[in-house]
């Protein structure tokens, strides 16, 4: 699969799941920097929605992340491993 969605072209990492609970798979994307999460919603006919991106305010940048049910709450959450300072 290709896909093209005007972000930076070497994103930091990629995971897939549904986000938003429609049971349509969505993709989370963290930008080069490691400074947002892209969420790109999918329309079920493999197409997604312009991209929403969320801040996250980290110390270093983020080195990968990953998705699944954590909390069990039957609901996608996203994990976020990056080089930081113990705090």
């Amino acid at each position: 699969m290709i896909l093209s969605n005007g972000l930076n072209p070497h994103p930091t990492s990629i995971t897939i799941d549904d986000f938003n609970g429609d049971s349509i798979v969505d993709i989370a994307v963290a930008d080069y920097d490691g400074m947002y999460v892209d969420m790109l919603l999918g329309n079920g006919n493999r197409s997604f929605e312009s991209r929403t991106s969320k801040g996250i305010s980290l110390d270093s940048r983020l080195l990968a992340m990953a998705s699944g049910d954590f909390n069990n709450d039957k609901r996608s959450d996203i994990v976020i491993i990056y080089d930081g300072m113990d705090k």
